[in-house]
């Protein structure tokens, strides 16, 4: 399930660059609960061209830990 969803997530962030989402609103945006999303956007975190970094998301505006597409 992780895997689908990061899927949709990494879809969701390159095609938004630069903006990024936190788990809550990525969890909002597909209908998955928080515990999913956040699993899937760790799982993203770990591939070659994402990171995890403190930032304010783009969907909330509440600074917290979040993926996006690395530099």
């Amino acid at each position: 399930m992780p895997e689908a969803l990061a899927l949709r997530i990494r879809k969701l962030l390159t095609d938004d660059v630069p903006f990024a989402y936190c788990d809550s609103c990525l969890a909002l945006r597909f209908s998955e609960s928080l515990e999913d999303a956040r699993a899937a956007a760790l799982l993203l975190a770990r591939e070659d061209g994402f990171i995890r970094k403190l930032r304010a998301c783009y969907g909330c505006g509440r600074s917290v830990e979040m993926t996006e597409v690395g530099k």
